[in-house]
């Protein structure tokens, strides 16, 4: 298991590497409740803060694009769990286009 601390850019650069191989197509978005678990498992241990961070710091770039899952009943606790709040909106899908 991951035991260093890990920062903001390091959870940065596993989102962007991790958001094509869960992605279920080219071009799809992911939940936000399927990267947290991946990004909280032993494999890169990032906490729940320094994901919200670097979640925050990606949504200033241009390529990048947080967004409400259109459907909120299709949204069950984890999903709403997993959820970022911006710009007083929770945000539950991830779509990197760069």
């Amino acid at each position: 298991m991951n035991t260093t601390t890990t920062t903001a850019a390091d959870a940065a650069r596993d989102i962007r590497y991790l958001h094509p191989l869960l992605a279920a197509r080219p071009g799809a978005a992911v939940s936000l409740t399927r990267l947290r678990e991946v990004l909280a498992g032993r494999n890169y241990a990032h906490s729940r803060a320094v994901v919200d961070a670097a979640l925050l710091d990606l949504a200033d770039r241009p390529d990048v694009i947080l967004w409400a899952e259109a459907d909120q009943k299709r949204l069950d606790a984890a999903d709403r769990a997993a959820a970022i709040r911006l710009g007083g909106t929770d945000r539950h899908l991830l779509l990197i286009t760069g």
